[in-house]
Parts: structure tokens; sequence; C-alpha cells
């Protein structure tokens, strides 16, 4: 059986550049290669 880990936690959201919030995605383009791979597939799991 596993625990959950950080349950208190919610999601890293996407706030645009302008966010002053150091937690949150500034730049964001799913469609951007990174890597040989798509952003939306390194960060899929997000």
């Amino acid at each position: 059986m596993t625990a959950p880990f950080f349950t208190d936690l919610s999601p890293i959201r996407y706030e645009g550049p302008d966010s002053v919030n150091p937690l949150a995605y500034r730049f964001y383009n799913k469609d951007e290669v990174v890597l040989g791979k798509r952003m939306e597939d390194h960060l899929r799991f997000a």
C-alpha cells in the first residue's frame, strides 16, 4: 500500500508572464519542442 503525500497542496497553475507567484508557470507553449519532446509531453504529469 502507498500513502498519499502532499495531499494539502494544490496543483501548480499557469498564471501568465506577469505573475509574481514564484511557484506558478509563467511561460508555457504546449507545442514548443524541448529536448525532442513537446512541452505538453514533458509536463503531462502536471
